[in-house]
């Protein structure tokens, strides 16, 4: 039971550090959109 509760426990460690890495990318890719969008709309300003 303590080696099965071990794994357990290291697998949602190795979950929990993936998933803060996918929000890291996540947050930079919305932060690099947003400056593609910005750069966009100084080129083509809406009227």
């Amino acid at each position: 039971m303590g080696v099965l509760a071990f794994h357990l426990t290291q697998n949602n460690k190795k979950l929990e550090i993936e998933i803060k890495e996918l929000e890291r990318t996540h947050q930079a890719l919305k932060e690099e959109f947003y400056h593609i969008s910005s750069y966009f709309d100084l080129l083509n300003p809406s009227e």
